[in-house]
């Protein structure tokens, strides 16, 4: 009789057969009631494999299996893939039936919860816990989301509310974000969010620039949906009013103080407006007929000059 010389798949955990590579190198499929392992010799209830590669996988990938109308089912993980196909027992064979099939990796965190084994050998049933690394914006106090980095590298945003922070366990549905770096910007640049018209729509804010990009889902994950937008700086006040946060870090919310620095020419006496510089250098003019000196704050629509030299 055949002697084994490799156990690539031990079904005991349901009844479900074995698949065993044999000493002259045939891998064949043992569906009996006795149990073998590696250096036994095996009873004559088998079936070899008419194949053994099926694309990207072969029959060493195999880590779970059900059965089928016309037999076995396996489950195939390669390289964090994971594949199914389907066979059919023939009277001295077993064949693959159709095509191999990509599964989504939540297939095998079920079927781990279904059998209570860890098939992928992660010290895990079902779904691995997944931590945050990285809290980029914190969109809790507004309700329009959270972008977070995982400690896996992925980007992921989340709109549930709740407050995280680095270290915590994401216990809610999160989608990820398949593009971190849009050109003038990334992700670490965001600053605000909202609601646009098939997604949230982010805000960045990188050197001095407010930049906007629109998201949408497509199969539970966000891609951009248009290109990257320019925005106006009275947009950043604006968000700055409605959440009542400082954004862009310049310890004001909303429009900062428009200060004087020098009255060029003061016509309040006049009625015909005045000319100040203000902090930033700008120079404007002011037609309100009212007093104003060095330091005080202009609370009244002004028109900048943007010629100082004639």
């Amino acid at each position: 009789m055949p002697v084994i010389s490799r156990v690539l798949f031990d079904g005991s955990y349901d009844n479900y057969g074995y698949v065993y590579q044999l000493e002259d190198n045939n891998i064949v499929f043992y569906s009996g009631n006795a149990y073998f392992e590696s250096g036994d010799e095996l009873s004559d209830n088998y079936r070899p494999f008419a194949r053994r590669q099926f694309g990207d996988v072969s029959l060493e990938d195999i880590v779970v299996q059900q059965w089928e109308a016309q037999g076995p089912l396996f489950y195939f993980l390669k390289d964090d893939n994971f594949y199914s196909h389907a066979f059919i027992e023939r009277d001295d064979t077993i064949e693959p039936l159709g095509n191999l099939k990509a599964e989504k990796i939540e297939q095998l965190y079920n079927l781990e919860n279904q059998y209570m084994v860890d098939f992928n050998g992660d010290g895990e049933l079902g779904k691995p816990p997944v931590y945050i690394e990285r809290v980029l914006f914190d969109g809790s106090n507004n309700g329009n989301g959270s972008i977070f980095e995982l400690e896996s590298g992925e980007f992921v945003w989340l709109n549930n509310g709740n407050y995280y922070e680095r270290g915590d366990e994401l216990d809610d549905y999160y989608q990820a974000i398949e593009t971190s770096d849009f050109g003038d910007v990334t992700l670490s640049d965001a600053i605000a969010s909202e609601w646009g018209e098939r997604g949230p729509k982010i805000f960045f804010w990188n050197r001095g620039e407010l930049y906007s990009q629109e998201f949408r889902d497509r199969n539970g994950r966000l891609e951009t949906s248009g290109n990257l937008k320019s925005e106006k700086e009275d947009r950043l006040y604006e968000l700055e009013d409605n959440y009542g946060e400082d954004l862009d870090g310049d310890n004001n919310i909303g429009k900062p103080p428009v200060v004087i620095e020098e009255v060029i020419f003061d016509g309040s006496n006049y009625g015909n407006g005045s000319i100040f510089e203000l902090e930033s250098g700008e120079i404007v003019w002011l037609n309100n007929d009212n007093y104003y000196e060095r330091g005080d704050e202009l609370d009244d629509y002004y028109q900048a000059i943007e010629t100082s030299d004639f």
